[in-house]
């Protein structure tokens, strides 16, 4: 159910009642939806999208006047959003999503869930694109974000990881990240921004260009294949 105020619209019609100089005595609304108020000025909530037709019916010891006037109740759109944390193989999500009453969320792998906010184990070290639907009575919206999921270097020889060595770090906003000790083929590294978004994702020999960031603080990690080879944080100067 979607709740929408309709204040700004019984204004209008107290406003037009008033421009009839017509001094009431009791006052009686009838909102269209089976509910009434015999306030002056009241503020009703209505918790289905439609046309409705709210009268209001004044009166004192010499007469009586009505006047109606139709308001629509309509959706706003539902703005998905959501972060994550990661923590090896297991992944929570926190839904920041608006204007929204039901979710469902594609973990990239095949699986899916209905919650607001789910925890997910992944079964296997890869990039997965996470997506998250947001549903109201009126449509659907939906985004998605990758994420880099690795159970840790635990398969991979501690000597290998020391090894590789990035610098400057902090570096400024039009030098060259350079890595050194990769020592193996098909290198791919990627870039997350305080968000968790990815900004960069790409193969690497030994230097990074990174002229189109902004300055901040970013995560990395190195890929091999489906392996993780380091990961480490990096800050980026103007």
């Amino acid at each position: 159910m979607i709740p929408a105020k309709v204040q700004q619209e019984l204004l209008v019609i107290t406003a037009a009642i008033k421009r009839f100089n017509f001094k009431a005595d009791d006052y009686i609304w009838d909102f269209g939806n089976d509910f009434q108020d015999t306030a002056y000025q009241p503020v009703h909530q209505i918790d289905s999208t439609g046309m409705y037709k709210v009268c209001l019916q004044t009166q004192n010891p010499c007469g009586k006047d009505t006047f109606c006037r139709k308001v629509n109740i309509t959706c706003k759109t539902p703005e998905p959003d959501f972060t994550y944390d990661v923590r090896d193989q297991h992944v929570n999500f926190f839904n920041h999503s608006k204007y929204a009453t039901q979710y469902q969320w594609h973990f990239g792998d095949g699986d899916s869930a209905l919650v607001k906010g789910p925890g997910h184990q992944y079964s296997k070290d890869s990039v997965y694109k996470v997506c998250l639907e947001a549903y109201n009575k009126c449509e659907m919206s939906d985004t998605c974000k990758t994420i880099a999921i690795s159970k840790g270097s635990t398969r991979i020889k501690t000597n290998a990881i020391q090894n590789i060595q990035i610098f400057p770090n902090p570096l400024h906003k039009g030098q060259n990240l350079r890595i050194e000790g990769l020592n193996a083929k098909n290198i791919r590294v990627q870039l997350y921004n305080a968000s968790g978004q990815v900004v960069k994702h790409e193969a690497i020999s030994s230097a990074l260009k990174l002229k189109n960031l902004n300055p901040g603080f970013y995560h990395y990690q190195l890929w091999n294949d489906q392996k993780c080879l380091k990961r480490g944080k990096l800050v980026l100067l103007h």
